[in-house]
């Protein structure tokens, strides 16, 4: 748990168990950028803060687990010009997905993304044991608006972007889902 506003910048991770973890305490906020997060046996990049968080410019592909996760986090998510493809193929539940949202108070914002061929492949899993894997992006208690734009999200083995258990707004423009088990859901 770290106390105060955190950034962290030009980083190269490889074959590391975790990747990034983050929690921050307080209001604080989260801003991580020029990160790479490759061959990781868990999750890419994940981040929990009560502020706001914004991942920019950042790779999170080829993980056994998720590309980039935040969670309970109490400001506005912003995620841009990241990639997060093939995430999945190890023994990590949920298994292979590119982002996840789950417990966002504020709004999110996805633009300029790519999160391609993720796979929920956790061996004798099947994927509705874990609802959550298999998709290019998955938001679960958003509590603001969802707002994807200019982003690809394809060959992902159940979809291309899902939400559940939330009232929430969503708008997608400029946007290409295709080759996925099923395109937004």
């Amino acid at each position: 748990l770290f106390d105060g506003d955190l950034t962290i910048d030009g980083f190269n991770l490889h074959s590391l168990n975790p990747g990034i973890d983050v929690r921050t305490g307080g209001s604080h906020s989260i801003e991580i950028r020029n990160v790479t997060a490759t061959g990781i046996a868990d999750d890419g990049i994940k981040v929990s803060a009560d502020g706001e968080v914004t991942i920019t410019n950042c790779t999170a592909s080829n993980n056994d687990g998720i590309g980039i996760w935040v969670d309970d986090t109490g400001g506005q998510v912003t995620i841009s010009n990241c990639t997060t493809n093939n995430n999945g193929g190890g023994s990590v539940s949920p298994g292979g997905l590119g982002i996840l949202l789950t417990r966002i108070q504020g709004d999110v914002q996805i633009s300029n993304c790519t999160s391609n061929g993720n796979v929920c492949s956790t061996p004798g899993v099947h994927p509705e044991s874990y609802p959550s894997c298999g998709y290019g992006l998955y938001a679960e208690q958003i509590g603001g608006q969802l707002a994807i734009s200019n982003s690809t999200m394809n060959g992902n083995s159940v979809a291309g972007a899902a939400v559940a258990i939330a009232s929430v707004q969503m708008s997608i423009t400029d946007s290409v889902f295709q080759g996925n088990g099923q395109g937004v859901r």
